[in-house]
């Protein structure tokens, strides 16, 4: 049967098996295809595997996602509501923007999950551990490691002491965000807007290719020239930047 003779419900069904095989990308293939969003609506993915699946704007209402593994999943924007996800393990997961009304949350593993102030929690107050991300909020200390923040506005945003190795800040807008002692190993930060900001601590194996550092405090900011380790990694700045003379510290391997 063509997929233009499918009927909704079998759509649905062909879109959970294709998750259901790991093929998720497929899935997401076909809904663009049809203009319309992922359906996953009633699914059973009782303990799936679903470590870093891409399920950004998808309908997942009513699903049973009992002890399913979400680690690093992006839910940006996907309906849970009245979802089950007791026991889930959403560690370092992306629920921002995410309706999570009326879900069952008991026992589910949220830390360091990144939300939003859109994001819509079963309860009123949101769950300890949960990191929330936008503009204004308190990162002190915040662990975002690895975490897919490209294009985030976070302007004149406290990050004192953050983590955030290996984070994907591509085009993100840190204008006047305050970066004293935040980790930046290896952090993605390409076109990304550091105007104005304080950036102390470590910029090894960063990459800052076409990064706006304009009136930006690199101070005793770490740098590398040669790979660290045997992870091939040195510090890309923009075409002319001189680190130098920014007064950042050179910091290569023996």
């Amino acid at each position: 049967m063509g997929l233009g003779l499918m009927g909704h419900g079998e759509m649905r069904e062909t879109l959970i098996e294709l998750v259901k095989a790991g093929h998720i990308e497929q899935a997401r293939e076909l809904s663009h295809a049809l203009g319309v969003h992922l359906d996953l609506r009633g699914a059973d993915f009782f303990r799936l595997y679903l470590r870093g699946a891409v399920l950004e704007d998808a309908d997942m209402r009513e699903t049973n996602l009992e002890e399913a593994d979400l680690r690093g999943a992006n839910l940006r924007n996907a309906n849970l509501e009245g979802a089950r996800l007791r026991r889930t393990d959403l560690w370092r997961a992306d629920l921002r923007g995410t309706t999570l009304t009326q879900t069952n949350l008991a026992r589910a593993i949220l830390k360091h999950t990144v939300c939003d102030s859109r994001t819509r929690w079963p309860t009123a107050n949101r769950p300890y551990n949960t990191v929330l991300v936008e503009t204004g909020a308190d990162l002190y200390r915040a662990d975002l490691s690895g975490a897919d923040l490209r294009g985030i506005s976070l302007c004149q945003t406290n990050l004192y002491r953050a983590t955030l190795c290996r984070t994907d800040l591509r085009g993100a807008d840190l204008r006047g965000a305050n970066l004293r002692w935040a980790d930046l190993t290896r952090a993605n930060l390409r076109g990304a807007d550091l105007t104005g900001a304080v950036l102390r601590e470590s910029l090894e194996g960063a990459d800052l290719t076409d990064a706006v550092l304009d009136s930006a405090d690199l101070t005793e900011a770490w740098y590398n020239t040669t790979p660290l380790h045997s992870r091939g990694h040195r510090t890309v700045f923009p075409p002319g930047f001189n680190p130098k003379a920014a007064g950042m510290l050179r910091n290569d391997p023996q």
